[in-house]
């Protein structure tokens, strides 16, 4: 083999010559395949590479034409073949660096995320960095290693000046829920700030008119929003998303309640123009009591509604796992009362329907 090996690399020049245009041809299609099926695009160089690196290994060491009596009395150089045999590693290195191998890449960052969030002064920066990458790159990141990232975050904040300023921890805070949340009900979020609520009670005396920034707690059970506002004729909202609206926005993490006062008089506690209807704005780990509430233009998850006016207007629901305790409900047509019928008729149990 190994004369046919030396025979192959220095004499027969048309075998080559015809295994490199099959295997660039090869690999020029497979390449092509791969972006076609939405590959990144290292990766169909890394598959491009790895075919034509195979096709040209495979006709060097198949090559078994050569006769003793045809073999012509040449010197034969090695110096091809050791060219081959170091072209073999160097072929397999560079195709591995081009492909992505999900399993080392979330070690990577989840180690390097552990690192740097350990660091005093808090590398707010560095944090943003990693976690923009993990999202653009969808590099899966542990649970409990975002939770713990979070916790730091809002410890490096410190105690909140006022409860409607995002603090300067705010955007970090804001990328690491953006990427809990960035495969939600295949949902991409873009936030932008946040306010963070410590676990305290915050009492609303008027409206909350926001563009787009985020309004997260600590918990559902510890960071309290306490509504308290007199019946106006337009029933003001706790939270009021403005239509100047430049992101996403997100209300994680709290509690809602409103005074005792009977559901049909009481404020709403999340209202959005519609004419912001372009951006997500995202209900999560709520319980909400005691206040009005219009579900279409949400998503809302793993949400408990008490003693809360529930409405319907018609336009586009996502709920998943909302609970429903001892509401009353309107809609403003026969299939939204169909809707407020099925989820009366779920009692207490999570309610998931989209549409």
């Amino acid at each position: 083999m190994k004369e046919d090996l030396d025979y192959y690399l220095t004499q027969d020049h048309i075998a080559r010559q015809r295994t490199m245009v099959f295997s660039v041809v090869a690999g020029a299609l497979a390449g092509a395949i791969a972006e076609s099926a939405k590959a990144p695009g290292d990766a169909a160089l890394g598959v491009c590479l790895l075919v034509v690196a195979v096709i040209e290994l495979a006709g060097a060491f198949s090559y078994g034409r050569v006769r003793k009596d045809n073999r012509r009395a040449a010197m034969v150089l090695p110096i091809r073949r050791y060219l081959l045999r170091a072209a073999v590693p160097a072929i397999g290195i560079l195709v591995l660096s081009l492909l992505r191998i999900p399993n080392i890449e979330a070690a990577v960052v989840n180690r390097r995320l552990r690192e740097i969030t350990g660091e005093d002064p808090f590398p707010f920066e560095k944090v943003d960095e990693l976690v923009n990458f993990a999202i653009q790159n969808r590099i899966p990141i542990p649970e409990k290693s975002i939770a713990a990232a979070q916790q730091r975050v809002l410890a490096a904040a410190g105690p909140a000046q006022s409860p409607f300023v995002p603090s300067p921890a705010s955007k970090t805070f804001s990328r690491l829920q953006a990427y809990t949340l960035y495969n939600v009900a295949d949902v991409r979020l873009h936030l932008s700030g946040a306010i963070l609520l410590p676990s305290r009670v915050f009492q609303f005396y008027a409206p909350v008119f926001e563009s787009s920034i985020s309004v997260v707690g600590e918990s559902r059970s510890t960071s309290i929003i306490d509504v308290r506002f007199r019946r106006t004729a337009d029933m003001a909202a706790a939270l009021d998303f403005a239509p100047g609206m430049q992101s996403d926005a997100l209300v994680a993490r709290l509690g809602a309640t409103g005074k005792g006062l009977a559901p049909a008089e009481t404020p709403e506690f999340i209202r959005r123009a519609q004419e912001t209807s372009a951006y997500n704005v995202v209900a999560l780990e709520l319980n909400i009591s005691n206040l009005h509430q219009t579900l279409d233009g949400f998503i809302w998850i793993d949400v408990a509604f008490d003693r809360c006016l529930i409405a319907y207007r018609g336009g586009a629901i996502h709920l998943q796992g909302v609970r429903f305790l001892n509401c009353e409900f309107s809609a403003s047509d026969h299939e939204g009362e169909k809707l407020m019928d099925y989820i009366k008729s779920s009692g207490s149990a999570p309610v998931t329907f989209i549409r």
